[in-house]
């Protein structure tokens, strides 16, 4: 029996209990917002948590960028804004302004500077400089923070997305690094339990720069993308293979961030992190997996008995909510109806070479091989399977019938964002058919009399875990295959007009 932890990088830790539970809303109608609604997002939010939600009132609009590209947005209470200029989060309600800056929530007056602030040095301070009040940022505002630096880089965005959209959590807590050995290769500041779809990074890294923490997120992200779509590895060169590429994505987000040298004036955390990145670009980092003892050690362990199972660790708190997307806008370009034909009947290898090369290009990958694209593909591996029909679901609610989407640009934009692409093919397939073209409501009749629930079923398991998936996705087929049985025009009415 293998063990139950994940090795890729971090602390193993056993789970005594496993809770799964499952909301599943994919094809309900979504409620647009009225044209004024608005909402605090990401470092605005955080602030307005930190400040307090009677200080900085109700938001008046969006947030929305000015002509020197800072970005602002006008609340009952004052005015949010971020700074491009030193990159710092502030709120003002015109006498006092709060900033999340470099040691936490500041407040000052607004004729008060901070030396750190881009404008200090043009600043002409009056002499009744009143020193600031500090407040320590909260954990949550810290991985809040964390995210957005993931989010902030290409290579990390489709990771903290897809985390946060799988129900992942994290905290800071020590309770996984307690008793642990001294290992000087490895900086054991982050624990991934696999199980419980959590992450622990440890208290003492509190202070670790957003950049710092984002590295270590994207190797513990992976990890946990790895065990969802296949368990624990099934030999010990799989094992080295799933810690190399946890390794592999904190290399590159630390090279998104501070380039090929990694950063200057780095602490130890960073160096680690800085040679890291240097074993990725010289091609040693699967030889320096392969040649650290505890690596070997915990690899050997597959196919061993597991090890005694620990105290149950605390309750996981909620980590940052994902980001909405905004609904899929219009592709540009146009097919013809031959054209539109031939893509929707390739064959499936095919389909997988195009997704395969749209994130390449995307995200600035060897489209021939590389750890991260071949992660990136089993991570998408269902959206892949249903990327023909939701090519022809998105024609039929976007497009006057007869009239198709061009297909490379579609693949494009549905490798960007294939969720949010299979959702709409869900709220059209809960549309009033009498919306829809005749031609259409006839082929929808003839593919559920022949596979009864099969589109639904396929739809949502592009979107589920794969443990999720099988038990979810038989009983949508089994319950519209009853129906079918019990009254099959009845059944088929949900795909035509009867009024």
């Amino acid at each position: 029996m293998k063990p139950p932890s994940h090795p890729s990088g971090h602390i193993p830790f056993p789970v005594i209990a496993i809770f799964l539970g499952l909301c599943l809303a994919l094809f309900i109608t979504v409620t647009t917002h009225a044209a004024d609604h608005c909402e605090f997002r990401l470092g605005f939010k955080t602030l307005r948590d930190l400040i307090g939600h009677d200080v900085v009132g109700e938001c008046l609009e969006n947030e929305h960028y000015n002509a020197i590209g800072d970005s602002n947005q006008r609340t009952t209470g004052g005015l949010m804004a971020w700074r491009k200029a030193d990159n710092w989060t502030a709120f003002t309600d015109g006498y006092r302004t709060w900033i999340n800056g470099p040691n936490g929530l500041v407040q000052r007056l607004n004729t008060e500077r901070f030396e750190w602030e881009a404008d200090y040095a043009n600043f002409t301070a009056p002499s009744s400089m009143l020193s600031p009040q500090e407040t320590p940022l909260t954990d949550a505002a810290i991985i809040e923070t964390a995210f957005r630096a993931l989010r902030s880089s290409e290579g990390g965005g489709w990771l903290a997305t897809d985390f946060l959209e799988s129900g992942g959590t994290v905290t800071f807590d020590d309770a996984p690094f307690q008793n642990l050995p001294d290992i000087p290769e490895i900086p054991f500041a982050i624990a991934l339990d696999v199980q419980e779809h959590h992450i622990y990074i440890a208290t003492a890294h509190r202070g670790e720069s957003a950049e710092t923490l984002a590295a270590l997120l994207a190797g513990s992200l992976v990890a946990s993308i790895q065990f969802r779509l296949g368990g624990d590895p099934d030999s010990t060169d799989a094992c080295y293979d799933d810690v190399q590429a946890s390794y592999h994505a904190r290399a590159a987000l630390w090279h998104d961030f501070y380039g090929s040298n990694g950063k200057p004036n780095a602490n130890s955390l960073e160096a680690f992190l800085n040679q890291n990145l240097q074993r990725l670009q010289s091609g040693t980092l699967l030889t320096w997996v392969r040649s650290i003892p505890y690596y070997q050690q915990f690899c050997a362990l597959f196919g061993a008995a597991p090890a005694a199972t620990p105290a149950p660790a605390p309750t996981p708190t909620p980590s940052p909510t994902p980001v909405p997307q905004p609904a899929p806008g219009p592709i540009p370009g146009t097919a013809t109806s031959e054209e539109a034909a031939q893509f929707m009947s390739l064959p499936a290898s095919h389909y997988k070479a195009l997704f395969r090369n749209a994130l390449a290009q995307k995200y600035n990958l060897n489209p021939q091989g590389g750890v991260m694209l071949r992660l990136m593909k089993r991570v998408y591996a269902n959206f892949i399977d249903v990327m023909p029909l939701v090519y022809r679901m998105y024609t039929w609610s976007a497009y006057p019938y007869g009239t198709f989407p061009d297909t490379q640009a579609f693949v494009r934009a549905y490798a960007d964002n294939p969720r949010d692409y299979v959702r709409l093919a869900g709220e059209w397939l809960e549309s009033d058919p009498c919306t829809w073209p005749e031609p259409v409501q006839q082929e929808m009749v003839a593919t559920e009399r022949e596979n009864p629930g099969m589109i639904r079923a396929m739809l949502v398991n592009s979107v589920l875990d794969p443990y999720l998936a099988e038990n979810v996705v038989p009983g949508i087929t089994d319950k519209a295959g009853q129906a079918y049985i019990e009254d099959p025009e009845a059944y088929l009415n949900q795909f035509r007009c009867t009024a």
